[in-house]
């Protein structure tokens, strides 16, 4: 959605999303998840002026079209997305 956008989206904002999802409160959860999506090369993490953007691979976005599709899974807007727009 923010590559749609032309938007950036990062570890930041990753972070935001999960806390306002209720997920997390901590950053530390926010950055063990980016890191594990990272190591599955479901997203690349990509250094870009000060800030760790987040970009999803081929393999991830085949992923999350899977999970869309199977309808076992909930989508959630993106806090930063939605508000931004």
């Amino acid at each position: 959605m923010s590559a749609d956008k032309n938007r950036k989206y990062n570890i930041t904002n990753c972070f935001d999303d999960l806390k306002a999802g209720g997920i997390t409160r901590t950053k530390q959860t926010a950055v063990a998840v980016v890191e594990a999506m990272h190591l599955l090369c479901l997203i690349d993490v990509k250094d870009e002026r000060n800030r760790k953007n987040i970009y999803l691979t081929n393999f991830g976005g085949q992923a999350l079209a899977k999970l869309a599709e199977s309808g076992r899974f909930q989508s959630r807007k993106s806090h930063f997305l939605e508000e931004t727009c």
